[in-house]
């Protein structure tokens, strides 16, 4: 294979390998040497450290990850930057900002991007349209439609002239051409220094993946860059490729996923669906629908038996087993309820042996070692998990109805709307513009709502984007004595009238199962029996009613999970600050990081809800109703 045979795509391959805008570019970037991480309590964001000790609360309106001892911090809708001490280092000013990488952060005034250095200061001035992060000094800055070069004095290395922002790694970037309508490897100078017709990737540990003409994926060392040989290091014979770290690659053939060394040869023999990139010398491996472990040397070192497996750091990962607990393990495969007794057994390990006050890893089932597991509060309203992508296919609706204009309030109502939201955004990944938010809705905001959600829909659906949509409700549901039908009842709205103003269920299925979504899954905390959170009558005069209130009818592909059956009550969980219903639905999206199934879901609602609300001495069972011949069970949400 030959210099001019080589291939193109390659922006769109990298932007879409790495997560959309240059996330590629932060795989180097540590995070924080303390390990603080961000949380939010009562509206107001802070950081513990990992022993769950606040360390900071603030009060922030957001607050980002720590990457390279600083992390983005918001107040009065405006960004600045804290350092590992918790101190202001970059007062709140800024609209937008990038992380900081290579010493420098990219930063938004007024729709104007520059840069600034880890003091603060403005280093080069604010005129760019967009910027992108810096990497090996270099980094892409936007002037109107293209995207150019510039290093850290702010000298243009390359005029603008790029469709799509890219960055340098060992000394190149990987970019398309519009002049030679071409993909191409710039030098440092901005000197082309391959063509290629077909996809490229960028250059690690001295080899970048590469497409060849017969559609077969290979890898390039820098003296095939130079010309110093003509003949691919690895011959093209894969389907896809991932880039190389710790020596090791993921490759796939057909549908088979193996990992390579760095002279081609495979060292898994088993069939696997899914293997991600080594971290701490070890992979995680999908088979047969459940997650392991593989070590560097390609071997089943934890076999396959957990739902979720998240990335090896610092001996230790995530993991959440089939029936949605979750807990860490160490590289042997033992088991640890909390991130600090696995530190503080290996640490004791390492030195030699046991000690008092130190908990021993444990072989046996999880649900052995948390029989109260159900008993165990979590606070679900802090460490809310980051997917690090962004989805925009879900759009989602969020209605929260509190404080009402003529009967009692839902108690935790805004608190369930406000973490039900930050889940979407954080876990979900979900765009802030995908989202419609109404709390302590009117009869005409949430008519408006549900209106500007479809605008939304439609909009997408024009440029032919499939896409998801979530509905979620908090606040008091009443029932019409004459028809018996169920209304979700406005703030402004009388509850002995439903009619005509609120929304009747029929009708909120009708118009979110119009959207042409591929799947819409509506989550009602909320009961019909004409009854508050705290099982009192909405009307003074009002003893409850004789019967019980219809359903509604799901329309489309949909799936509806209700917090009770129709004749019960949905109620609050104090302790939580959330209904029952919410406090277990975001526990679940919790320790499962969102990636779980809609049918595990609602397993878990309706094991876990009906005891809760017994120890308050309550009864409530979730329930679910479906669109006829809709197979909603395996659908994942994220």
């Amino acid at each position: 294979m030959t210099h001019d045979n080589l291939l193109t795509k390659a922006c769109n391959y990298i932007i879409r390998g790495f997560a959309g805008l240059l996330l590629g570019a932060m795989l180097w970037l540590p995070a924080s040497a303390k390990n603080l991480k961000p949380f939010i309590t009562d509206y107001e964001w802070g950081y513990v450290d990992e022993n769950g000790t606040v360390i900071d609360i603030g009060p922030y309106e957001a607050a980002g990850e720590f990457v390279n001892g600083f992390a983005a911090v918001k107040q009065w809708e405006k960004w600045g930057f804290i350092n590992e001490e918790c101190k202001l280092v970059v007062p709140f000013k800024y609209y937008d900002y990038r992380d900081f990488s290579d010493g420098m952060a990219a930063v938004m005034e007024v729709g104007k991007w520059g840069y600034i250095n880890e003091k603060g200061e403005v280093v080069i001035p604010l005129k760019y349209d967009d910027a992108s992060y810096f990497s090996e000094g270099l980094a892409c800055v936007r002037c109107g439609m293209y995207w150019g070069v510039i290093d850290k004095s702010g000298k243009m290395i390359i005029e603008p002239k790029f469709t799509s922002n890219s960055f340098y790694s060992e000394g190149l970037m990987a970019n398309f051409d519009p002049q030679s309508q071409l993909n191409c490897y710039f030098d440092k100078t901005g000197k082309a220094v391959l063509y290629s017709y077909y996809s490229i990737m960028p250059f690690t540990e001295g080899l970048a993946g590469v497409q060849a003409e017969n559609n077969k994926w290979g890898y390039i060392s820098h003296d095939f860059i130079s010309g110093n040989t003509h003949d691919m290091t690895i011959a093209p014979q894969f389907d896809r490729v991932e880039m190389f770290s710790e020596g090791r690659a993921v490759v796939m053939t057909g549908n088979i996923w193996g990992v390579i060394d760095h002279t081609g040869k495979l060292l898994t023999s088993k069939d696997y669906d899914i293997i991600s990139n080594y971290s701490d010398g070890m992979a995680a491996c999908l088979r047969n629908g459940k997650y392991g472990y593989l070590d560097l040397e390609g071997n089943e070192v934890i076999k396959p038996q957990f739902y979720y497996a998240d990335y090896f750091d610092k001996g230790l990962a995530k993991v959440t087993s089939v029936t949605g607990d979750r807990f860490y393990i160490d590289k042997q495969g033992r088991r640890y309820a909390t991130e600090q007794d696995a530190r503080r057994f290996l640490a004791q390990e390492a030195a030699g042996g046991a000690s008092d006050g130190v908990q021993t890893a444990d072989t046996r089932p999880f649900a052995e070692i948390a029989r109260n597991y159900a008993e165990t509060f979590v606070d679900v309203d802090t460490d809310i998990p980051q997917s690090g992508v962004e989805n925009g296919n879900i759009y989602a609706l969020v209605i929260a109805n509190e404080r009402y204009d003529e009967t009692a309030p839902v108690a935790h109502a805004a608190n369930d709307g406000a973490v039900v939201k930050a889940y979407l955004t954080k876990a979900f990944g979900v765009p802030e513009e995908n989202i419609v938010t109404v709390t302590d809705g009117t009869a005409v905001q949430m008519d408006r709502a549900i209106k500007r959600l479809k605008t939304k829909t439609e909009a997408a659906a024009t440029v032919g984007k499939k896409f998801s949509v979530i509905a979620y409700y908090s606040g008091h549901g009443m029932p019409s004595s004459d028809t018996q039908d169920s209304y979700l009842l406005p703030t402004d709205v009388a509850p002995m009238e439903p009619r005509p103003y609120s929304i009747s269920l029929n009708d909120l299925y009708r118009r979110l199962g119009d959207l042409k979504a591929e799947y819409v899954a509506v989550f009602l905390d909320a009961c019909f029996t004409g009854n508050s959170r705290s099982d009192e009558a909405l009307d003074a005069g009002m003893k409850g009613i004789m019967f019980e209130p219809k359903a509604g009818t799901p329309h489309g592909n949909m799936v509806v999970f209700s917090a009770c059956e129709g004749n019960q009550t949905a109620y609050a969980y104090d302790k939580g600050r959330h209904g029952i219903f919410t406090y277990w639905l975001l526990r679940t999206l919790k320790e499962t990081r969102g990636q779980v199934s809609l049918g595990e879901l609602y397993e878990r609602l309706t094991r876990y809800v009906p005891f809760t609300a017994t120890s308050l001495d309550k009864t409530q069972t979730p329930c679910e109703t479906s669109s006829p011949n809709f197979s909603w069970r395996s659908i994942r949400l994220r």
